[in-house]
C-alpha cells in the first residue's frame, strides 16, 4: 500500500511521533472512519466504550454525550416514538459541537418532516434509493454516452 498523502503531512507526523516518544508519551490514533462508525452503531454504551482507547476517551469527554445523543436519536426513528423527539430535542440543544448544533437546527427546520417519519408506517426510501442509482448513472457517462445508451443502462440495471 502507498501513501498518497503530501510529504510535508507525513514529515510533521512522523516529527510529533518522535517527539512524543522523547518524553515518553505514547501516540493513540484512532481514524476517523472508525470513530464515525463506532458512535452510529448500535452498540451498547459498553460495549462502545471497549472500541475507544481510553486515553481518548479522557482527552475527549464530550464523546460520551455525543454517543448518548446519537444513539437517543437513533431509537427514537426506528422505534418511531414521535413524542421523545421534542424531549432529544431540549436535552441535547445546548452540545458544544458546531456540527451538532447544525444537525439541531436541520432537525427543528425539518420538524414536521421528521415526526411523521417516526408516526407514519410507510416510507419513500426506495423511491430516494432509485433516485441516487439514476443520478450516480448519468455522473458516470456524463458526456461519453447518447440519452439512449444512458436509458439502456438505466432498464438494464433494473
Amino acid at each position: 500500500m502507498e501513501y498518497k498523502g503530501s510529504k510535508t503531512t507525513l514529515n510533521a507526523y512522523v516529527a510529533r511521533i518522535r517527539r512524543e516518544q522523547t518524553f515518553g508519551k505514547v501516540t493513540v490514533t484512532v481514524s476517523r472512519s472508525q470513530l464515525l462508525w463506532s458512535i452510529w452503531s448500535e452498540a451498547q454504551f459498553d460495549e462502545w466504550e471497549k472500541c475507544i482507547p481510553e486515553v481518548f476517551l479522557n482527552e475527549f469527554p464530550d464523546l460520551k454525550q455525543l454517543h448518548h445523543m446519537i444513539q437517543d436519536f437513533l431509537s427514537i426513528v426506528r422505534e418511531k416514538k414521535k413524542q421523545g423527539l421534542i424531549d432529544w430535542l431540549t436535552t441535547y440543544r445546548n452540545m458544544p459541537f458546531p456540527a451538532i448544533q447544525t444537525f439541531m437546527n436541520h432537525v427543528e427546520k425539518d420538524i414536521e418532516a421528521i415526526t411523521a417519519a417516526c408516526s407514519l408506517s410507510f416510507s419513500n426510501g426506495i423511491t430516494e434509493g432509485h433516485v441516487n442509482r439514476l443520478k450516480n448513472i448519468k455522473r458516470m457517462m456524463y458526456g461519453r454516452a447518447s440519452s439512449q445508451l444512458l436509458t439502456l443502462r438505466v432498464l438494464l440495471a433494473l
